[in-house]
């Protein structure tokens, strides 16, 4: 049994979605409030996935496995369920450049998107869900990590210089995206892979 526990479709809850349409896997899908900070863990949950970096990304439990960080999701999904569409290249150069962009997109742009994104639309949400007490939501939070992650969302305190940079970074994705799109309809120009879900 296959089972997605995501969010809304964007950002990494949108990556591995993508991924189990494409290869045409039948899932469960177990939608969770990120924001629900009191919700029940997820079911064999493991040091690292306790621990993933996205804090509040998407989790894939598969055949007793359960695996997050979206794209190690993505490449988990195209290698256990090796069924056409194949989303990782076969050669070392293909696997190579597909991780160049994710890389990029994935360390360098979603920390961008979802600063900007927290600041003009969840900001709000935040604020009038928890009161005005963000503090009591922080002190639940047993990891620094997640701490540090939502503190800035939970008190929209995102700088004009960090806003700035966050557009910079989205603007240099955007223009490095369009350059390779320049030659073909792909990113890695010989078709749909993995780095065109990234």
């Amino acid at each position: 049994m296959t089972e997605l526990y995501h969010w809304e479709p964007n950002l990494f809850h949108l990556k591995p979605l993508v991924a189990l349409h494409e290869k045409g896997v039948a899932f469960t899908s177990r939608w969770r409030d990120p924001l629900d900070f009191d919700a029940a863990p997820i079911p064999g949950m493991n040091l690292e996935t306790a621990n993933n970096p996205e804090i509040n990304g998407p989790v894939l439990v598969d055949r007793g496995e359960t695996i997050s960080e979206s794209f190690f999701m993505l490449e988990y999904i195209d290698e256990a369920f090796p069924q056409a569409p194949r989303l990782l290249p076969d050669s070392a150069e293909g696997k190579w450049r597909v991780r160049v962009w994710a890389r990029l997109l994935g360390e360098r742009t979603a920390p961008a998107v979802a600063s900007l994104g927290c600041h003009i639309h969840l900001a709000r949400r935040l604020r009038d869900g928890f009161a005005g007490n963000p503090d009591a939501v922080l002190a639940g939070m047993d990891r620094l990590e997640a701490r540090m992650a939502w503190t800035p969302a939970l008190r929209d305190q995102y700088s004009v210089e960090e806003l700035a940079e966050s557009r910079r970074k989205l603007a240099d994705a955007v223009r490095r995206v369009e350059e390779a799109l320049g030659a073909g309809d792909w990113l890695l120009g010989e078709g749909y892979s993995l780095a065109d879900i990234e």
